[in-house]
Formats: structure tokens, sequence, C-alpha cells
């Protein structure tokens, strides 16, 4: 068991801050989409502008999920991190894997929402 020095406490401690913070811009954007979502389908009543308006409701709902799975799983790396810097001793290599673990999955979130971002609005701009 390797000690963490301060340094690298506070790395991963602000790295998750970072995350957290990353996510809540994602829920206020996410949310965003939804209001617009909704404002086009005020104007556009096809049954095939239908479909594909389901089609991004769903992708949005299931974005939120996701986001609210990984703000929790960062509270949970901020406790820890809290833990391991107030008992001074930390298993370096556990603590380097999770924030891997959770970097990895962040940016695999961020590409497949910017990916759904961009189709929305790509969408959104073919009924201008």
């Amino acid at each position: 068991m390797a000690i963490i020095s301060n340094i690298g406490v506070n790395y991963f401690y602000q790295e998750a801050l970072s995350w957290d913070r990353t996510m809540n811009y994602y829920l206020q954007e996410n949310s965003f989409f939804k209001t617009r979502l909704a404002q086009v389908l005020e104007q556009k009543m096809s049954h095939a502008f239908l479909e594909k308006a389901e089609y991004f409701q769903n992708c949005f709902v299931h974005n939120d999920e996701g986001m609210k799975g990984l703000k929790t799983d960062i509270d949970i790396l901020l406790r820890l991190i809290k833990e391991f810097s107030a008992a001074k001793k930390a298993d370096e290599n556990a603590l380097s894997v999770k924030c891997r673990k959770l970097d990895n999955e962040i940016k695999n979130f961020t590409k497949k929402f910017d990916e759904i971002k961009s189709t929305f609005n790509q969408y959104l701009l073919s009924f201008i």
C-alpha cells in the first residue's frame, strides 16, 4: 500500500471536481435540448417529425440517466479521496484505477453526447 502525497490527492480531487462541473454543464445543455424540442413540436406536427422527435426525447432522457449515474460515481470518488486524504494513506494504484475508469466513462459519454447534439442540431436546421 503506497502513501499518496498531498499533490496526488489534490490532483485526483481537482480532476473529480472538473468532471462534476462537466456533468453539470451537460445536464443544463440536455435540458436546453429538451426545451428546444418542445418548442419545435409546437410548430411541427407531421408523423415523420413526431417519430424523430420521440427518438431525440428518448436520447435526452437516456443522457439524463447516464449523467446522474456519472455524478453519483463522481460523488463517491470525491468521498473516497477525502477519506484517503484524512487517513494520510491510500492504495495509490486503486485510486488511480478508479479515476482512469471514471475518466474513460466520462470521455465515452461526452463523445456520444456530442454526436447526439450534432445530429439534433442538423435535424433542426433541416426545418429552417
